[in-house]
């Protein structure tokens, strides 16, 4: 007697392997008609196999959009590390050593000069972090115009303010924290269950 899951995965395997030479001709340019004709199949059982591939594609899209998701995303997160490892390395002060000849007479002495060179920074490392960043928005979607619209709708509005000194802008920086936690304290208000009497 034949054991019934030995018979049932036979026949799972049969139609996984009639599903992938479906979806093979499918991709080729056949037609559903046409699959079913040269197989002797049934055109109800083409739209099966068909359905039960797309389910499959999908499944390995994502899988593998994913993974390739996350690797790009730890690509960009080392490019950015370095780059600003680069960047702290450019602000460092450069000393440079150099020797003079401080002979007077018949001493021969060699003086050691050393001499520091403040430096700004190599702002090359500053566009390699920008673009790593507009790189990763746009791998998150965060730069999708329906997305951001959607946000605007949700968030509260963002201005670009311009301050002339220090003290403007830790004034304007204290109005705004203040008003935020005002807006957030209403918002918590607002959503908050409130106690039926009864």
């Amino acid at each position: 007697m034949s054991n019934p899951r030995s018979h049932s995965k036979k026949q799972s395997d049969e139609a996984m392997r009639r599903c992938e030479i479906t979806a093979s001709l499918y991709l080729r340019g056949k037609t559903y008609g046409e699959i079913a004709k040269h197989h002797g199949l049934s055109l109800n059982t083409v739209k099966d196999d068909m359905k039960r591939a797309r389910k499959l594609w999908r499944k390995r899209a994502v899988r593998t959009y994913s993974k390739h998701l996350h690797e790009q995303l730890a690509r960009l997160d080392e490019v950015e590390c370095a780059a600003w490892v680069g960047w702290e390395r450019s602000l460092r002060d450069e000393l440079t050593t150099s020797t003079e000849d401080g002979s007077r007479g018949e001493h021969a002495v060699d003086l050691l000069k050393t001499t520091r060179v403040k430096k700004s920074g190599n702002a090359s490392f500053l566009k390699v972090i920008m673009d790593t960043v507009r790189q990763r928005s746009e791998l998150l979607g965060l730069l999708d115009p329906d997305v951001r619209n959607e946000s605007e709708k949700q968030e509260a509005q963002v201005m670009t303010v311009v301050v002339a000194s220090r003290e403007e802008a830790a004034e304007f920086t204290t109005i705004s924290m203040n008003k935020y936690r005002d807006l957030s304290q209403q918002e918590d208000d607002e959503t908050e269950p409130q106690e039926i009497a009864g």
